[in-house]
């Protein structure tokens, strides 16, 4: 039924995108430059050399955006901008002896031409994956690893994304994912996934798993094509892009909202979920503070004090003086509590707890290595605490986190659960994560 869903959303959208616009801009083989076209989504200091990045484009069989995105990260459209690696111009172009001089690469086109030729270059070299091929651009392939590379290669993939979303229609920071997905490539299929409302993920499909997560639907074309190739082996790949939307009832298609699991160790399931039967509890309240003592004084009671005075005569004369004790009152006893919970959002929907958490990020650093992970819930009373085995990583929230793992062994699996915990119900999700490169 979801898949069912996906399928309607991407058909209405590729309705609305013919009906609003009669000929769609792709970087495909055989378009003439006339067909291409920039996105509306680039400021001036990207279209004034769109003639460049139009005949680039068609050379290298690339989406004339993917140039531009990247020549937008490089130098923001300025062509005669220095690196202090020694890389110069619109694309920062390294000027090796094979390449021109860097006073030639100063030149727009001739910078455009030697960059939009290592981007294909690097883009085949990594069998359309658009990840690390851009991290491969930016510091070699030696480097993809750097968590300085992988952001590089995330901040070029959103430009790219919101100038494709921009060209079909859709608002640049509008609730879209764009999905990235290799066709033709042998093997499991690594899937990007991004959008303005969430971070980049990446995943393989993999037939062990069963989790609802979004896949290229192989019977719509897609909204883009990034680039088209041919391996060595003569085969043609095809790194294409879907855009997903909300669907006409306004309700979220089960696009960004799935988990992304790497294969399960033993003991977890094959949605990626821990076998156990054990229930789940809330998490225990504190519990109050102690009450104060009780008072120990203890009232006093009257004192007599009396005075006798004797004459000379028989008359006896007693005189008693009264003198009242002040009288203790005990203070009432105090509880104090200390109740901190976020308040539940007007728009919280409810249904069952469920969460989804994947890693975003892997890096070596001089301890051994770190998994960055995320974590979102969904249902129960939309405030949720996010946990990594059992210890607590956040205060309760109601939106999604992100937190490290590390792992002092450079070579060795990290494997644990991250838990949800939401009214009064804890679910749990087990995570595999190799170290970085180990794929």
């Amino acid at each position: 039924m979801q898949a069912q869903r996906l399928t309607l959303a991407i058909i209405s959208l590729a309705m609305i995108i013919t009906i609003t616009f009669h000929n769609p801009a792709l970087a495909q083989s055989g378009d003439s430059t006339d067909e291409l076209a920039l996105s509306p989504h680039w400021s001036y200091a990207i279209t004034r050399w769109e003639p460049i990045i139009l005949q680039e484009a068609k050379r290298r069989n690339l989406d004339p955006d993917l140039i531009a995105a990247l020549i937008w990260k490089e130098s923001q459209g300025r062509s005669t901008v220095e690196g202090p690696a020694g890389a110069v111009g619109l694309m920062m172009v390294m000027p090796f002896s094979w390449r021109p001089s860097p006073e030639e690469l100063m030149n727009p086109w001739t910078n455009v031409f030697w960059g939009a030729r290592a981007l294909t270059t690097v883009i085949q070299d990594g069998r359309g994956d658009l990840y690390y091929s851009l991290a491969a651009y930016n510091g070699s392939w030696e480097q993809i690893h750097l968590r300085v590379t992988r952001r590089y290669a995330t901040s070029v993939l959103d430009s790219y994304a919101r100038a494709v979303a921009v060209r079909h229609g859709l608002p640049e920071d509008g609730d879209w994912l764009a999905l990235f997905a290799v066709e033709g490539a042998p093997g499991p299929r690594t899937t990007i996934v991004l959008g303005p409302q969430r971070p980049l993920a990446r995943y393989t499909e993999r037939p062990w798993g069963q989790a609802d997560i979004p896949m290229a639907p192989s019977d719509i074309p897609p909204h883009a094509t990034a680039i088209t190739f041919t391996d060595e082996q003569d085969t043609e790949y095809h790194v294409n892009v879907w855009l997903i939307v909300k669907d006409s009832s306004a309700t979220v298609i089960p696009y960004a909202e799935q988990s992304i699991f790497l294969p399960p160790p033993a003991g977890y399931g094959k949605n990626g979920r821990r076998e156990t039967s054990e229930p789940h509890f809330p998490t225990t309240p504190a519990a109050p503070l102690p009450l104060p003592p009780a008072p120990t004084d203890t009232p006093t009671p009257p004192r007599v004090t009396p005075t006798l005075t004797l004459t000379p005569t028989s008359t006896v004369t007693v005189t008693v003086t009264l003198t009242p004790t002040p009288t203790l009152t005990p203070t009432p006893p105090v509880t104090a509590t200390a109740t901190l919970t976020p308040t539940i959002p007007a728009d919280c929907k409810g249904g069952p707890l469920r969460l989804e958490a994947w890693y975003l990020d892997r890096v070596y650093n001089a301890g051994g290595w770190t998994a960055t992970i995320f974590a979102e819930g969904y249902g129960g009373n939309c405030i949720y605490t996010y946990a990594w085995n059992g210890e607590t990583k956040d205060k309760p929230s109601s939106g999604p986190i992100t937190f490290e793992i590390s792992h002092t062994d450079r070579y060795a699996i990290i494997m644990g659960t991250a838990s949800a915990t939401s009214a009064g119900e804890t679910v749990e999700v087990g995570l595999f994560i190799k170290p970085p490169g180990d794929d």
